[in-house]
């Protein structure tokens, strides 16, 4: 599986950076403040067993990446974490 591979799962991060909120904690950048935000039309337009591998592909790539922003890139996996827990309970 593919959290093996970094001793990786969902608790870990919520360990890390504290349980998931109700709200996006990461501002976005400008250019997404086109129109609905994506998480609403994910979940207006996907099935609860694609958000959720939409959930693990970006938790698994803010959690790898390496480009100096690690916070940053936590607590955007924290969003989809988030996301995840929100189909969980749907």
């Amino acid at each position: 599986m593919w959290a093996n591979t970094k001793n990786f799962s969902a608790m870990s991060i919520i360990e890390e950076i504290g349980e998931p909120s109700n709200t996006n904690i990461v501002n976005k950048p400008k250019q997404y403040d086109i129109g609905i935000d994506s998480f609403e039309r994910m979940k207006s337009n996907a099935t609860k067993e694609e958000i959720i591998g939409a959930c693990k592909l970006n938790i698994d790539k803010y959690v790898w990446r390496k480009k100096g922003t690690d916070e940053q890139d936590l607590k955007k996996a924290k969003d989809y974490i988030d996301l995840w827990m929100w189909a969980l309970n749907s």
